[in-house]
């Protein structure tokens, strides 16, 4: 039987980029996604509501892709 009471990521927003809604795809690094229409990555903030931010640095130098 499938335990429905474990923790789940919200990955489902509008992405900072191109203002479409999205379901953002994850990335190695916690809390960082990318937009699979536009391909730009955005950070997921939990405060109330989720906000995803866009972000400023290079996945490839930082490992993550």
């Amino acid at each position: 039987m499938k335990d429905f009471n474990q923790d789940v990521d919200v990955n489902l927003g509008i992405c900072p980029h191109c203002n479409y809604p999205v379901h953002f795809r994850k990335t190695k690094k916690d809390n960082v996604y990318i937009c699979p229409l536009c391909f730009e990555k955005a950070e997921q903030h939990i405060n109330g509501k989720v906000l995803f931010t866009k972000v400023s640095f290079n996945l490839k130098d930082e490992g993550i892709l």
